[in-house]
């Protein structure tokens, strides 16, 4: 008799020969007492990886090794063909759950697996579409734990400040990665729309113990694309989101690089003019479009770019937060109770926030 598979890991490699087999094997040491699989894609790799992952593991009836080819001559971002690679592997995925791990990170809590999908099977966590947990950051081979995660262990809504949590740090179940709309998200699907989009399902489990070791490498496609192309990529993901979502909301989110790239003349010199404006043609990403034709906009289309600037920099909040300052402030300054040495210190406080503010122009906070 055949045994249900219950979990499927899904991992995805391109050239990382270097670290791909530590991520296999963090799986395979897993303590899981549920039947399980691998589904290794990898993405036309020619560093030899392939090949490695061929002889190693194509005899183990747990692994499947699916590959996508790449096209001579065919200009892609990586993120495009890397997120296509997802949606394969979780086509072929039989599992009721799936992980998802990049061939250059791995896993580090050998009981990952088995104690995610144990919370998950709990009556009380049924409502549950996905259990996450925390990890170590490792920087030059040192791991640093991540500190960001402001939750203990329970169930959560994801916040509207969308913390970061990693996607390989969680155990998903599958039936809600089933509809996501490909006409939108087929070339742009990673780590946080993927967690945008499970939150939209329902509430997490968070379980607060390291599970995963991601690993910050200067050639990965976060820190080998340059900042101007990070902004852009921003901005696609925002018009996707905003497609699939119809919120406002996830361009606030967005607000600074959008305001960046807004005020800059020559997107189209920093980044691969073309490609970039195939791909937001595509699908339909509004105001990425807008933003790298500036020079080429029609009237009307200048003047809605710009309300849409307005309206996202909120000028209005930004004088309400001033004022309310300025009159906190004035109240102090005023109120007898305080002595002349705590006015001159809040004047001079005061006054240093004022040149710093005047210094740099409103940034807002950072993404």
């Amino acid at each position: 008799m055949i045994r249900e598979i219950k979990l499927s890991c899904l991992i995805t490699n391109y050239n990382q020969k270097e670290w791909i087999i530590d991520a296999v094997e963090s799986v395979l040491h897993q303590n899981i007492q549920y039947n399980y699989e691998i589904l290794i894609g990898d993405d036309g790799s020619n560093d030899g990886s392939l090949e490695l992952l061929q002889q190693r593991y194509e005899r183990i009836p747990q692994v499947r090794i699916l590959i996508q080819d790449r096209k001579e001559g065919c200009k892609e971002f990586p993120n495009w063909r890397h997120s296509r690679l997802i949606f394969r592997l979780i086509d072929e995925a039989r599992g009721e759950y799936v992980s998802i791990l990049d061939g250059d990170d791995y896993f580090c809590d050998t009981n990952h697996f088995q104690h995610k999908i144990d919370l998950l099977e709990r009556s009380e966590n049924k409502r549950c579409v996905a259990c996450y947990g925390n990890m170590y950051r490792e920087i030059e081979g040192r791991l640093e734990f991540y500190t960001k995660v402001p939750y203990t262990e329970g169930q959560y809504q994801w916040s509207e400040q969308r913390p970061y949590i990693h996607l390989a740090t969680a155990v998903i179940r599958k039936r809600f990665l089933e509809d996501v709309p490909r006409n939108i998200y087929y070339e742009e699907f990673a780590d946080g729309q993927v967690t945008l989009w499970l939150a939209r399902k329902g509430i997490f489990y968070f379980e607060p113990t390291p599970c995963f070791v991601y690993r910050i490498l200067s050639n990965s496609i976060w820190n080998g694309a340059s900042k101007e192309l990070n902004m852009l990529r921003g901005v696609i993901v925002s018009d996707l989101n905003y497609q699939a979502y119809g919120e406002r909301e996830m361009y606030i989110h967005c607000k600074n690089p959008i305001l960046a790239l807004y005020k800059k003349k020559n997107i189209a010199g920093d980044i691969d003019y073309e490609m970039w404006n195939a791909f937001t043609e595509k699908y339909h990403a509004k105001v990425a479009h807008m933003l790298l034709n500036r020079e080429s906009l029609k009237l009307n289309e200048r003047v809605w770019l710009y309300v849409f600037c307005f309206r996202l920099r909120a000028p209005w909040e930004i004088l309400y937060k001033k004022l309310l300052g300025y009159g906190i402030g004035i109240v102090q300054i005023c109120n007898p109770k305080n002595s002349m040495e705590q006015k001159q210190m809040l004047m001079s406080n005061w006054w240093a926030r004022i040149r710093r503010q005047g210094g740099r122009g409103e940034q807002g906070t950072p993404n």
